[in-house]
């Protein structure tokens, strides 16, 4: 969605000549992009980080070069201020989102107690993810019988969030919701459920 939101603004206009490039899951790979647009004196750059740790220093490498960045859609463990030159963050409401996901969790198990959850996270350790995880334990704490039963890091990592999701269902066949951050994820816990015959709502 951010990639889209973002071509839309820039497509048609003379002005500008946009360039994309898709580190697809990888933040080596997204590093290296980044200083491929360096090197070829971009005039900015939007990123949409990987993880929030580990673009310290291509970051740095773009103000040195007085290249502005322009943070959209993730955060990223380095300050914004003139010195460094991001020039605008966008941040999602992590929180919100996930309460909106738990209160359509609400609407589909209709009051049913001992609903059991699986909470899938590509990293534990993300600004995304704690605020994800601070809204669905509130969200289960005030749904009585709601039961987080499992949190597991799957690294974004197709397989490993199948294997994840493949133990912890057959460990419990009773699961009733898996909350995940990624499409990786989904598509993932999706491939498991239809080959146990369960349609997801």
């Amino acid at each position: 969605a951010n990639a889209e939101s973002v071509k839309k603004a820039f497509d048609g206009n003379p002005r500008y000549q946009f360039t994309e490039m898709n580190a697809a899951g990888s933040i080596s790979e997204q590093v290296n992009q980044i200083y491929y647009f360096v090197q070829n004196k971009v005039d900015f750059i939007i990123v949409d980080p990987v993880y929030e740790h580990g673009l310290k220093y291509a970051f740095e490498n773009c103000f040195h070069n007085n290249i502005p960045v322009i943070l959209c859609g993730g955060s990223a463990a380095i300050e914004p201020g003139l010195e460094n030159r991001i020039i605008f963050e966008i941040r999602p409401d992590f929180y919100r989102e996930t309460q909106l996901a738990a209160r359509s969790l609400e609407i589909y198990e209709q009051g049913k107690v001992d609903v059991e959850i699986l909470v899938l996270n590509d990293f534990a350790d993300t600004t995304s993810a704690r605020e994800r995880n601070r809204a669905i334990v509130e969200e289960a704490d005030k749904n009585e019988g709601w039961k987080i039963i499992a949190r597991r890091e799957t690294t974004g990592d197709y397989a490993k969030a199948k294997q994840l999701m493949e133990d912890v269902y057959l460990a419990n066949p009773g699961l009733d919701a898996v909350f995940v951050e990624s499409e990786n994820d989904y598509q993932a816990v999706i491939d498991v459920l239809f080959k146990y015959g369960k349609m997801p709502g």
